[in-house]
């Protein structure tokens, strides 16, 4: 699916993971059926189209249970979903450049690059999420292929700076840049200066693997000053047993996500040791929709956020955590302050799909301005976007 594509100078290509493509993630947008607070287009990598850039993202190939089932066995078997990048090869091969959203699609394409030889291949940004989290815990082998792919790419990316140094460390010959995570903003409200309800209200959202809800039930479990909602599908119903002031919720669209959102008092992001900025979604969507935020301090999320926007807490410290949300409670003139001064970094750093788009694109434009046989012609070579 084209974007906004006229005069069209230089060709982007998305290469976005199976169940992410222009055609399939537009439809279930339109329809509210996608949780959260989300781009019409995924990502909102659309948005660094015009002024001599055309984006085009992939798209998926309708399925049965057998081509679903070794789709699937074949992404686990080798780390990364090779046939979906096969299905979208003509479409890879003819882009300037392409850019990609996890290591999933980024290591399916460079695979495809590296075997299908043509006269002229696109650059390629490789962006990592999970990867180099999961790096000390893999195989050799996978490890040494990994590491000889993303060799070939033109820049390895992350969300994090914390991640960007075991990238550095790893692919010592690679441009490597951390690039900032951004989020839709047309549901953008100013917060209520409203006082809490009794019992405070908490809600905590996320399926990330480095979500850390033993120490939020530890927090407030059984406690009557507090009620829980936590929206996750990878929560131990074990951690569960006895506790009566919890409810985990099924989110299945985006008017769910909304909804928990506006019920909240506080939203917390209870997080394990990572990498990758595990959370920074949520944090983004709460910051938006005008809620303030208790999280922990992990994963470099400082780089969004500073302590005057965000109530930083230690890794597994329920009771500082539990500290922190009963400091906000007390003050509604800081939870607002707090909120106000999130939102303004918000816009100011431009952590918007917007701004992450644009961030693409200037990284762009300075991988192939090195390449003679690109020629930025116009607006593209001047980086208006």
């Amino acid at each position: 699916m084209k974007a906004n594509a006229q005069d069209t100078h230089i060709k982007v290509f998305v290469h976005l993971g199976h169940g992410f493509g222009g055609q399939s993630w537009t439809q279930r947008q339109a329809i509210g059926a996608i949780p959260g607070l989300n781009d019409h287009l995924a990502y909102g990598y659309y948005r660094a189209s015009g002024n001599g850039w055309s984006v085009e993202y992939s798209e998926d190939e309708r399925e049965n249970a057998l081509t679903t089932f070794c789709r699937l066995a074949l992404r686990r078997i080798i780390g990364f979903d090779l046939i979906h990048a096969w299905r979208n090869r003509k479409e890879l091969f003819a882009a300037d450049i392409v850019w990609t959203h996890t290591e999933i699609e980024n290591l399916a394409v460079l695979f495809l690059f590296r075997f299908c030889r043509r006269s002229r291949q696109p650059k390629v940004i490789a962006n990592c999420v999970w990867l180099f989290d999961r790096w000390p815990h893999l195989p050799w082998p996978k490890r040494f292929m990994y590491r000889e792919l993303l060799k070939r790419a033109d820049a390895v990316t992350t969300f994090s700076p914390a991640n960007i140094q075991i990238a550095k460390k790893l692919l010592p010959s690679v441009r490597c840049e951390y690039i900032r995570w951004g989020a839709t903003i047309d549901d953008l409200r100013t917060p209520s200066r409203k006082s809490v309800h009794h019992p405070l209200r908490i809600a905590a959202l996320g399926n990330d693997i480095h979500r850390d809800w033993k120490t939020v039930i530890s927090a407030f479990g059984n406690r009557e000053r507090y009620k829980v909602a936590i929206a996750s599908r990878r929560l131990d119903s074990r951690l569960l047993a006895g506790i009566d002031n919890v409810t985990v919720l099924s989110v299945a669209t985006a008017d769910d996500v909304k909804a928990l959102y506006e019920w909240a008092d506080i939203v917390l992001v209870s997080l394990k040791p990572n990498l990758h900025a595990s959370g920074i979604t949520v944090v983004l969507e709460a910051v938006i929709l005008g809620v303030p935020v208790v999280c922990t301090d992990s994963g470099g999320l400082r780089a969004y956020f500073s302590s005057s926007e965000i109530y930083y807490v230690p890794i597994y410290a329920p009771i500082a955590m539990r500290a922190a949300v009963e400091e906000l409670a007390r003050d509604d003139e800081r939870r607002w302050d707090m909120v106000i001064r999130a939102q303004r970094q918000l816009l100011n750093a431009k952590l918007t799909t917007k701004g992450f788009a644009e961030r693409h694109r200037r990284l762009s434009e300075e991988l192939l301005a090195q390449d003679p046989r690109v020629a930025l012609t116009g607006n593209a070579a001047r980086g208006v976007a």
